[in-house]
């Protein structure tokens, strides 16, 4: 049997044509395909970034946040007074009783002949003032002046007492509600 020689050097000068071939397709596809492979990467790259910084800003929304809690919980204390207060201060503002009102519509009535000496005032509408008048007529005339207005300005208004001093000054004690003309 003859012997066969098998020849191992490549033939540079002739190229295979499947060699040819593969290296055509190679160069008409490899760009496109670099290019898609390039976008996609800077896609992914991009969304990294993109990720981080939303994560930066979380950790930085985080970090505001429990400072805040941090911050409340110190002013805790303060909120309960000032909490407090402010029911106490809308209680106050609900039951609060117009005295000076009251205060200067007795003091209006000295034009009635009648000079207003003492004044007590309580919350529970009981008035008692110290009125120094010379003579019976002119109390009588004070009283009817009093009553009159008085009706006209207050709910309700009883005369209690009338009291003769030594002086020459009478006690006068009224019963008197709230205020009509004034809201509060």
């Amino acid at each position: 049997m003859p012997s066969r020689e098998i020849n191992l050097s490549f033939d540079t000068r002739r190229p295979n044509p499947n060699v040819v071939e593969t290296w055509k397709f190679i160069k008409r596809f490899l760009p496109p395909v670099l290019g898609i492979y390039a976008l996609i990467l800077l896609g992914v790259l991009g969304y990294s970034f993109y990720l981080t910084r939303t994560l930066d800003q979380l950790d930085a929304s985080l970090n505001q946040t429990r400072e805040q809690i941090k911050s409340l919980a110190r002013n805790e204390g303060m909120y309960l007074v000032l909490k407090q207060k402010a029911q106490a201060v809308a209680f106050i503002q609900k039951n609060r009783y117009p005295f000076a009102d009251q205060f200067a519509f007795y003091k209006n009535l000295e034009l009635a002949g009648g000079i207003l000496n003492n004044l007590s005032l309580n919350g529970a509408g009981q008035t008692t003032f110290t009125v120094h008048i010379d003579d019976t007529p002119r109390l009588d005339g004070y009283i009817n002046v009093l009553v009159g207005e008085a009706t006209q300005k207050f709910h309700s208004v009883e005369l209690n007492s009338i009291g003769f001093n030594p002086d020459g000054s009478y006690n006068i004690g009224l019963n008197v509600s709230e205020i009509v003309k004034k809201s509060l």
